[in-house]
C-alpha cells in the first residue's frame, strides 16, 4: 500500500533551515510595513482633526479633495464615504446616504457594461437594415448574456434614468445637511434598470445529468 503523502506537518530540517532565514526577513518587512503604515493613520487622524479645530472650512475642503482625488476608484470612493458617514452621521440619515451609494454600486455594473462590451455592426433576416449589438465573439459572456436578455438599448436607457434620479436623491440629502436641516429627507426613487435586470434572470438548466463517479486508483483518496 502507497504511503500517504499528507503524514508531515512540518518541514524536514534541510527545507527548515534553509527557509528560516528566509522567512525571518520577509516578516521583518512585513512588520516594519504595518508599522509604517500605523504611523501614517496616526498622521492622517491628527490632519483631520487639526482641520476639526482650526475651524477653517477652506482648509477642509482642500483636504477632503486631496483625500477624495488619492482615491483612484469609484468603488473605493464609495467604500470610504459609507464608512464615513456610519461615523459621522444620526442613523436616519447615514441609512438614506448608504441606500443611495448600495444602489449606485448595482448601477455601477450596468455602466460598466455599456463602457467595457464591444458591440458589432450585422445583418439580421429577421430586421431591416444594419442592426447594432454586444460582440458575442469578444465580449465577457455574461454582460453579453444579460444584454442580450434585457435588451442593450432598454437596460441602458434605464440605467440613465436612474442616475440622474439617484443623483437628485443625493443632492437633496446633501443640501438638507449642508444648508436646510429642517427639511425632510427625500422619498426613495424607484430605479427600473435594477428591476428589470432582475425580471430577466439567467435561465436555468433544470435538468441534472446523473454522472457516474469514477473508480478511485489504488493508492489513491476518493472524493
Amino acid at each position: 500500500m502507497a504511503a500517504s503523502p499528507y503524514s508531515a506537518r512540518k518541514l524536514h530540517n534541510a527545507r527548515n533551515r534553509r527557509v528560516a532565514k528566509y522567512t525571518a526577513l520577509v516578516g521583518q518587512i512585513v512588520w516594519a510595513s504595518n508599522s509604517l503604515h500605523a504611523v501614517f493613520f496616526e498622521l492622517f487622524r491628527y490632519s483631520m482633526m487639526s482641520i476639526i479645530q482650526q475651524g477653517s472650512k477652506l482648509r477642509a475642503i482642500d483636504a477632503s479633495k486631496a483625500i477624495w482625488d488619492a482615491l483612484r476608484s469609484d468603488d473605493i470612493q464609495r467604500t470610504v464615504l459609507k464608512s464615513l458617514v456610519e461615523a459621522t452621521f444620526e442613523k436616519r440619515e447615514a441609512k438614506s446616504i448608504i441606500w443611495a451609494l448600495d444602489t449606485a454600486g448595482q448601477i455601477s455594473a450596468f455602466r460598466n457594461d455599456a463602457v467595457h462590451t464591444p458591440f458589432w455592426l450585422y445583418t439580421s433576416s429577421k430586421a431591416k437594415g444594419i442592426q447594432i449589438g454586444p460582440n458575442s465573439s469578444a465580449g465577457h459572456p455574461s454582460r453579453v448574456s444579460k444584454l442580450d436578455r434585457v435588451g442593450h438599448t432598454k437596460l441602458f436607457k434605464s440605467a440613465l434614468g436612474d442616475l440622474v434620479q439617484l443623483r437628485a436623491y443625493a443632492e437633496a440629502i446633501y443640501v438638507k445637511l449642508a444648508f436646510e436641516p429642517a427639511n425632510s429627507l427625500p422619498r426613495r426613487p424607484i430605479l427600473r434598470s435594477i428591476r428589470l435586470v432582475r425580471q430577466n434572470p439567467p435561465k436555468s438548466n433544470n435538468r441534472q445529468r446523473k454522472k457516474a463517479k469514477p473508480r478511485p486508483r489504488r493508492g489513491s483518496l476518493p472524493g
